[in-house]
Formats: C-alpha cells, structure tokens, sequence
C-alpha cells in the first residue's frame, strides 16, 4: 500500500503522460489497484462471513470494471486527441460532431 501511495504522489506531482487523459487514467488505475488490494486482504480473512466476502467482493470488481470502461473511453479520447495533431485535415472533416477535437485539429491547421 505504502508503494501505491508513492506512486500516486509522484503521478499526480509529475504528471508524465503527454495527455491529460492518460494522466488520469493513471492515477485511477493506481486508486483502483489500492481498493482492489485492500478489499482483498478483506476477502481473504476468515474473519468475516460470506455476506462481508460478497461485499468485498463486488466492491472489487465493481471497481475494476469502472476502470476498465474508464480505461477504454480514456484510451479512445486520447487517440483521438492525438490523431487530431497528426492527422488535422483527416479529424476536422470526419469529427465536426465532436467540437474538441475539431477544435484542436483546427488550431493545427491554423498554426
């Protein structure tokens, strides 16, 4: 856990990733990675009944799949940002539905 938050201050200090969608997806995964671990350690005791390991349990993996829709939709926003300054004419004309990335391509095309 002390490894987690370590590298949850230096992600959120340093922000390394070029986007700020993969910064984030960064430091959720880390949070998640936390809750997963801790709520295991939970699950794993013989301490508490199987109603308290159904509840640890489904925190996991509700937890989990958050960030895997979450994973998804950041991974996808973020190439599409990038697509937009490699590709501005491509982005400009086929996400006109999109204003961000239409603009972001268009400050490209500008410069």
């Amino acid at each position: 856990m002390f490894i987690l938050m370590i590298a949850f201050y230096l992600q959120e200090h340093y922000e390394p990733y070029e986007t700020e969608a993969l910064n984030d997806l960064e430091k959720k995964s880390i949070i998640c990675a936390a809750i997963t671990i801790y709520c295991g350690l939970y699950f794993l005791t013989d301490s508490i009944d199987n109603t308290g390991k159904l509840a640890f349990f489904l925190i996991i993996v509700i937890v989990n799949l958050y960030f895997l829709i979450t994973w998804g939709l950041g991974l996808f926003f973020s190439f599409a940002e990038k697509g937009a300054r490699t590709q501005p004419i491509f982005f400009r004309k086929w996400c006109k539905c999109w204003p961000e990335i239409w603009r972001s391509a268009d400050r490209v095309l500008r410069k």
